[in-house]
């Protein structure tokens, strides 16, 4: 069901602009647009609003004056997009009507349609309004209560105006009044009015107060829009500022905000802020002042606001400050009183004590001050002067809740700990705690068996150390020879103070003055081990020693570690007498076997000698005997000591001989660093050492023994190695304790019969695949002492030379002096490939080293008369290098003698050229020489240049 009548206006499409009655008949529009417009197509199926009909539109022109259609008019149905605007046109007539095939014919009305086309924006531009600044270039209205700005606008049809904030990012444009603005004759001009308060004369105008640069623009019916260029800024402020208690907070940095009533009947300990919030807009802004009762002036208050801080002379107390809120623009001002109460003033006071002794006052005592008074008074004494009420209280010990009022002195026998407490109106809380200390107790001192003699002049000696303790419980003090004495102190014998010849005294001084004193002597015991002797005098001053120890140890007067000590002592110095005892029996028994025994050694008796005499020589104290044991042991063993001297002489001649060789061998070197070289030199210090007698080779050093064999060992080896032509024989026998033997190598000349032989002998005894070309021969003898005798299993290391290191198969030959030739079967290659290493037996001779290669074998000269660079000169190759020489030296003269004939032409030339050149330039002589240069008359020494001439022309 669908009994709606459908509009034809729903078939207009515009791309900008309004359709606008032409009448009040309700059936003449106008379309406004600045682009195209034109008409919607006939919806074919379904409604063109839901669930409505389908429509259909139809149209036919008309034109200016036409009220009704036409009759018998031609209506055309809308079945494609109708552009309403022909080209080259800008307005048209057209009657349309609306058809949704549910209402009579007669019942539909068709509406005339006037679209009209505007090509141009309208332009606008400023009539007056306001004061242009030269600084920004705005119209500007300087904080007033009315301000118009007049617009003129250029456009064909009605205008709208809006206006915007700049720099607000919450404005929006905003439309001036609510209709179209009738322009006539294609011109208009405005009126956009702001005010402070309403004004029924000015229903459009913008209400309120502002501080804003404005920005305006104007569209019209056809949907152009024009921005105007120049802004307004427009200062408008009829507002009062705000001064109530609802706009104003106090508040405190410990307690945040107070109320203005508070401020008022309360004592704050603090200055009180004041901060002012507008709810009122003053844009033109708001100053607060302040005036402080009995003055007449305002003052400015600060950004941050009022504090009571900044009232000049203001310590406390109550005062009342009068607080001004004035506009700026037009010093609209409201006022506020308020009124403060401030008492900073801490309560200060200090409690004061009093000694009272039989009922008079002696000295002022402080808190925590001992004192061994009878009675002490303590008081009051307030050092403030507050500006509001102090109430003083005080308690004892920890009991808060029973406090009383303080209203004079107190006073106590005991010791006790009082609490004064002082409170201002602010609520400032001021404690003060007095502790009264009386104590009549001297000090107790413990020290075992060590007590005061009965003559103060004379004290008491003591030999054993004590330890000190004291009984106080209010210490002051307690000194020991004017140092701090710990408690549980053991007063030793061995860090007592000697100086003074151990006097120890010892004070123990309460807090309250009483005070407790011990005095003795503390001697240390002589006798050490490193002095007792054996005599009277030493062992009875151990004796009383080791009484007076029993006597400390059956009084209880020492502590166990102590004891042991003590016992520790005694029994080291017992001990020693024990061992000196020995020492002087030992030392007279060995005398004694000295002076029994008629022969002595080196190996058996050198040592025990040297140790017994060290006794009496040496330079170590702790090994050398003092004079009084050296004196105890010879007494009756005078003639025995003078043997042991004799004989000890004796032996240590002969250890002479045996260090001077033993520092022979530590001069050799060491046997890493041994060379051939050094042959010599270790032979002669081993026939030094082989010419030792049997009983010094007894106490030779066996590790220099044995490196000098060593070294004898290695350099008669590196004898017998040959490093020039890579041979080297390493054997059991060789090296003989008398032997001066060395190997001798010599090499076969490869164009000798000899090394021909060889080469055709394995040639034609061996196959191509056995090493059979020779790389050397060499012929290894042993010289010298010695070579006649059995050389044993020998190592023989012959060098492969460097061109043949490429060669992979080698093979060892010995060759006999008949020509046979053998192969060596234990020859083997080295891993370094550079040698080839084979043993012998006993003998040595010649041995030929071979490699797997093509050889042959040539035949040799009938005469050679040299080698140069290994290459042998034969008759024929020294016939050759004649013939060479000659050539040479004939090629030589031929150019010669070409170099001088070329020479001898060029010259004739170049003589000729320079002759021709002299004529062509006219000079026809060449003078012998030039005149000499005139000399400087100021300095005749000089000579003065002239012009160098050459030349003479004609």
């Amino acid at each position: 069901m669908d009994t709606s009548t459908p509009s034809a206006l729903y078939a207009v499409n515009q791309t900008a602009g309004e359709i606008v009655e032409a009448d009040a008949s309700g059936t003449s529009y106008i379309v406004y647009s600045k682009g195209s417009v034109e008409l919607k197509p006939t919806v074919a199926e379904g409604a063109f609003f839901g669930q409505k009909a389908p429509i259909r539109y139809y149209y036919t022109t008309s034109n200016a004056t036409e009220t009704q259609p036409a009759d018998g008019v031609q209506w055309t149905l809308v079945n494609e997009t109708k552009n309403l605007i022909p080209e080259n046109t800008t307005s048209a007539y057209y009657w349309v009507y609306a058809d949704n095939g549910l209402i009579p014919s007669a019942s539909i009305v068709p509406i005339k349609l006037f679209v009209k086309k505007e090509t141009k924006a309208p332009v606008t531009s400023y009539v007056s309004g306001g004061t242009v600044t030269s600084t920004s270039g705005l119209y500007e209205f300087n904080w007033t209560s009315f301000a118009r700005v007049r617009l003129k606008v250029t456009s064909e049809t009605d205008v709208y105006f809006w206006y915007m904030y700049e720099g607000k990012a919450d404005s929006n444009w905003t439309l001036i009044g609510n209709k179209a603005q009738k322009v006539q004759n294609g011109t208009l001009t405005y009126d956009i009015f702001f005010l402070g308060e309403p004004n029924a004369s000015y229903p459009d105008a913008i209400v309120g107060s502002l501080k804003e640069t404005v920005k305006f623009k104007v569209t019209n019916l056809s949907g152009w829009e024009c921005e105007v260029d120049s802004k307004v800024l427009i200062k408008i402020d009829v507002n009062y500022p705000e001064m109530t208690e609802d706009n104003i907070i106090l508040s405190t940095l410990s307690q945040g905000n107070i109320s203005i009533e508070d401020a008022k009947n309360k004592f704050y300990a603090e200055d009180i802020s004041v901060k002012f919030v507008q709810f009122v807009s003053n844009p033109s802004g708001v100053e607060y002042l302040y005036k402080v009762e009995g003055e007449e002036d305002y003052e400015q208050m600060s950004v941050s606001g009022f504090s009571t801080r900044y009232i000049n002379n203001f310590e406390g107390g109550t005062i009342k400050v009068t607080f001004m809120a004035r506009q700026l623009a037009s010093n609209n001002s409201r006022t506020i009183d308020i009124i403060f109460n401030i008492d900073k003033v801490v309560p200060t006071f200090v409690l004061v004590g009093q000694a009272i002794r039989n009922g008079s006052n002696a000295e002022p005592l402080n808190s925590h001050e001992w004192t061994n008074a009878d009675v002490v008074s303590v008081s009051k004494e307030s050092t403030s002067k507050p500006f509001s009420k102090v109430t003083y209280t005080y308690y004892y010990g920890e009991d808060r809740e029973n406090a009383s009022n303080l209203n004079g002195t107190l006073e106590f026998d005991k010791p006790t700990l009082v609490t004064v407490i002082a409170v201002n109106q602010a609520g400032v809380r001021v404690e003060r705690s007095f502790q009264v200390n009386i104590d009549k107790t001297a000090p107790v001192i413990n020290s075992g068996n060590i007590v005061n003699s009965d003559d103060p002049n004379k004290p008491n000696e003591y030999y054993i150390d004590q330890k000190i303790t004291y009984v106080e419980d209010n210490l002051k003090s307690a000194m020991y020879n004017n140092y701090p004495l710990p408690n549980g102190h053991i007063i030793a014998t061995n860090t007592v103070d000697n100086s003074n010849g151990g006097l120890v005294h010892i004070v123990v001084t309460d807090l309250a003055g009483n005070k407790t004193e011990l005095t003795f002597y503390m001697k240390v015991f002589d006798l050490t081990v490193n002095n007792i002797e054996i005599n009277d005098e030493d062992i009875a001053l151990l004796d009383k020693f080791r009484a007076d120890y029993i006597s400390a140890v059956e009084s209880n007067s020492l502590d166990e570690n102590r004891s042991n000590y003590f016992k520790t002592q005694i029994a080291r110095l017992d001990d020693r007498l024990a061992m000196l005892r020995k020492q002087i029996a030992d030392y007279q028994a060995y005398l004694k076997e000295i002076d029994r025994r008629p022969t002595f050694s080196l190996i058996s008796d050198y040592p025990i000698m040297n140790k017994y005499l060290n006794y009496f020589t040496t330079e170590d104290v702790l090994v050398l005997y003092p004079q009084w044991q050296q004196d105890m042991i010879k007494l009756g063993y005078e003639e025995e000591f003078a043997k042991l001297e004799r004989e000890h002489a004796k032996l240590e001649s002969e250890m002479v001989g045996v260090r001077a060789v033993e520092k022979a061998v530590t001069t050799l070197p060491a046997m890493n660093v041994v060379t051939k070289e050094d042959y010599q030199t270790v032979f002669n210090v081993y026939t030094q050492f082989y010419s030792l007698n049997g009983d010094q080779k007894t106490v030779f050093n066996p590790n220099l023994k044995n490196k000098l064999d060593e070294l004898k060992r290695l350099v008669e080896l590196y004898r017998m190695q040959d490093e020039g032509v890579g041979v080297e024989i390493v054997g059991d026998n060789i090296v003989m304790s008398d032997s001066s033997m060395q190997i001798v190598t010599t090499e076969i000349s490869k164009t000798s019969e000899t090394f021909n032989n060889a080469q055709l002998s394995l040639l034609e005894n061996y196959d191509e695949s056995a090493a059979r070309s020779i790389i050397c021969i060499k012929q290894v003898a042993v010289e010298g002492e010695g070579a006649q005798y059995k050389l044993g299993i020998c190592n023989v290391t012959m060098a492969i030379p460097e061109e043949f290191y490429g060669y992979i198969n080698y093979a060892v030959y010995k060759l006999y002096d008949d020509g046979t030739i053998v192969q060596i079967e234990n020859a083997k290659l080295n891993p370094d490939a550079k040698s080839v290493t084979f043993q012998v037996v006993d003998e040595l001779g010649k041995y030929i080293l071979t490699t797997q290669a093509n050889t042959t074998v040539r035949p040799q000269s009938e005469k050679i008369y040299g080698t140069i660079a290994n290459i042998e000169i034969d008759a024929k190759l020294l016939t050759y290098i004649t013939y060479t020489v000659c050539a040479l030296f004939v090629l030589m003269i031929i150019i010669m003698v070409i170099i001088g004939l070329r020479r001898r032409k060029f010259f004739a030339q170049y003589n000729k050229d320079h002759k021709k050149s002299l004529l062509r330039r006219g000079i026809t002589s060449i003078p012998k020489g030039n005149p000499p240069p005139a000399s400087n008359p100021a300095r005749p020494e000089e000579r003065v240049r002239h012009e160098q001439q050459v030349r003479f022309r004609k």
